[in-house]
């Protein structure tokens, strides 16, 4: 976890808080509950990622 104004505010420890980790995957399920289009997420250090289904059409997608 990076050193940020917050991460030094609420004093996480490094490298990984258990209440930063809480919070991140806390915010991927409710993204994932709001947009049904996602088929999976996954994290990797501070940012998650989501693969939505092949035929979604939100953001502008298109077929490549």
């Amino acid at each position: 976890m990076a050193k940020s104004k917050f991460t030094s505010r609420y004093s996480f420890e490094k490298p990984n808080d258990a209440r930063g980790l809480g919070l991140m995957n806390d915010s991927a399920k409710a993204t994932l509950g709001t947009l049904p289009e996602i088929v999976l997420a996954y994290g990797h250090s501070d940012e998650f990622s989501f693969v939505f289904e092949r035929a979604t059409e939100l953001f502008e997608r298109r077929a490549s």
